[in-house]
């Protein structure tokens, strides 16, 4: 800022004053502009040529509550000492009471719209963040080299189920183990190809004996969406 006499010069984009500092001076705009912002940086308005800004400050007894930053052509305002406007206050009871009212009224909007601001912010961070979960579910989850994996065969519950739907009680038993009922571990060792480990078992009710059997093969894929095919050997 350059100061000649009572007046202010600032080039564009240059801050006049920031939130939370003591105020200095009231500022009556004779060129440029200005932006005022909230704190946490929300756009509240622009003061142009003939516009007063600063006042609220003095009048109210606090610290800056906004940051105004010159406009884009610069600002050129009369530095304007607080005691000319309160003495002119203290003068007229109600005019005071007025211009404290209004301020009040001002800083208490400004105040509202801010926390506004955050609430819609607030609001748009949670749909994007929804938005982000909701797109997941159409990417396509597959696995990958170094991934493991765990599984059984779903035969004997198929034909378990089957059986209690077609009333075929002469086969309807429980799923054990045996009768294809095996579980595996996969490790990829490429995105396209798996080695699979099966371990199954049986106990047999009217020999009363167990039998076990385990396996090893290789499975390959193919494809690059959730719909594969799969071929290999056990």
């Amino acid at each position: 800022m350059e100061i000649a006499d009572d007046i202010g010069i600032w080039s564009a984009n240059e801050t006049v004053y920031n939130a939370g500092t003591p105020p200095e001076f009231n500022y009556l705009v004779i060129e440029g502009s200005a932006k005022i912002t909230a704190p946490n940086g929300f756009y509240l308005g622009n003061v142009g040529q003939g516009e007063l800004f600063g006042e609220a400050s003095f009048i109210l007894g606090t610290k800056r509550s906004t940051t105004v930053v010159a406009g884009s052509n610069g600002l050129k305002a009369k530095l304007i000492p607080p005691r000319h406007i309160l003495q002119k206050l203290e003068k007229d009871v109600f005019l005071n009471a007025l211009v404290r009212k209004l301020e009040k009224r001002l800083d208490s909007s400004n105040t509202e719209t801010v926390d506004r601001s955050v609430k819609i912010k607030n609001a748009v961070g949670h749909l994007n963040n929804l938005s982000s979960e909701i797109d997941k579910f159409g990417e396509n989850i597959l696995p990958v080299k170094d991934d493991w994996s765990i599984g059984m065969s779903a035969e004997p519950f198929f034909n378990f189920f089957s059986d209690v739907l077609t009333g075929n009680n002469s086969s309807l038993i429980a799923p054990s183990f045996g009768d294809d009922l095996y579980f595996y571990i996969k490790k990829f060792n490429s995105d396209q190809r798996s080695v699979r480990y099966t371990f199954g078992a049986n106990f047999d009710t009217h020999l009363e004996t167990w039998s076990m059997g385990l396996g090893y093969g290789i499975e390959n894929r193919r494809g690059s969406s959730r719909l594969q095919g799969m071929w290999g050997y056990n």
